[in-house]
């Protein structure tokens, strides 16, 4: 009841919302979950990863993520193009080859590829997420631009400026440039060193 008059509290904060009922049959994931909760057999279930809450969400502040859409999306004709089959004539044949390599999956769009399974394609904050996770997240890893961009498409991700957004991320991770290696620097003569 509590986690009702919740939501029902912050709908009223938006001035349009959309609450959707699904069936039980398409919400196999929330059934698992309520029978993980209900049973004290930890091993039953392997794909679901098990976390213990301190506290109810309740009580945990708001926390309300603003979405904004982003106008100049790069994705937007694409996924225009795909939809609708319209774009300006001038664009029409650059547009046509363009979008060859791109599908649409529900709202999803994805970026075909032949020797790798379809990447989701994602804006310009998702892609600043996906670049401070690889980069600076759990692991700690701290590579490279290259490897950066390589690591983004080898977990799913796509977007257009990849390698140069992952290069110009690298240059501003202060850690990375006060402790990485100094690269290009002239070669020194080799000096004799006498021990005593």
């Amino acid at each position: 009841m509590q986690y009702y008059l919740k939501v029902l509290n912050l709908l009223s904060t938006f001035k349009e919302a959309k609450v959707e009922h699904l069936k039980k049959e398409q919400n196999t994931r929330a059934d698992k979950l309520a029978k993980l909760a209900s049973t004290k057999n930890k091993n039953h279930y392997h794909s679901v990863i098990q976390m213990t809450v301190p506290a109810p969400s309740i009580n945990i502040g708001d926390e309300v993520m603003n979405i904004e859409e982003d106008k100049e999306c790069w994705m937007i004709p694409i996924i225009k193009f795909l939809k609708e089959g319209t774009c300006e004539e001038t664009e029409e044949t650059t547009m046509k080859r363009k979008c060859a390599r791109y599908t649409l999956i529900g709202e999803e769009l994805y970026r075909r590829s032949y020797s790798r399974p379809l990447l989701k394609c994602i804006n310009k904050s998702q892609a600043e997420y996906v670049m401070a996770e690889l980069h600076e997240g759990i692991c700690d890893f701290h590579s490279g631009g290259c490897s950066m961009a390589t690591r983004a498409l080898r977990v799913g991700y796509y977007w257009p400026t990849m390698e140069n957004d992952a290069a110009e991320y690298v240059k501003k991770c202060q850690k990375c440039q006060e402790f990485g290696n100094i690269l290009r620097t002239k070669p020194e003569v080799l000096h004799h060193m006498n021990s005593p």
